[in-house]
């Protein structure tokens, strides 16, 4: 951030990603490692783009909870910490983004998951809706 003056606040914001099926990754998934490397990237730059896109370079978190609500493309039975493969990289985005200065439990205490009650209705399309809550320096 570059700012005359920065201010310290409780901050709250939330991003929405769509994961189409080919970028989806899940704790259950077994594939080659190179293969998973550039999925990995893929979401990574996924994660840049869309909190760029969410929260500009306005907001640099210092400590904050994330909540990720997943919708999956139907009903039916689901595990949302599955997902985690898919957050960890657009996490990582977030990083590169200049949301906080690392994703380590000192900026991250807590990330939980959770499922959306609502499908998203497209075959293969998951989307993720994450929250994000803590104590942030913001552009005055």
């Amino acid at each position: 951030m570059t700012s005359q003056e920065q201010i310290e606040t409780l901050y709250t914001t939330s991003i929405d990603i769509d994961i189409p099926a080919a970028l989806w990754l899940s704790a259950n998934s077994r594939m080659h490692w190179r293969a998973k490397a550039e999925i990995t990237k893929q979401l990574r730059w996924l994660g840049q783009v869309s909190a760029r896109g969410a929260v500009g370079d306005h907001v640099r978190f210092k400590e904050c909870e994330v909540v990720v609500s997943v919708a999956y493309p139907r009903r039916g039975r689901a595990d949302p910490p599955n997902s985690s493969p898919t957050v960890k990289a657009i996490l990582d985005g977030f990083t590169d983004a200049g949301l906080w200065a690392d994703n380590d439990s000192e900026h991250i205490v807590l990330t939980s998951f959770q499922r959306e009650p609502e499908p998203t209705g497209v075959k293969g399309l998951h989307r993720l809706y994450i929250t994000i809550q803590g104590t942030a320096e913001t552009e005055s």
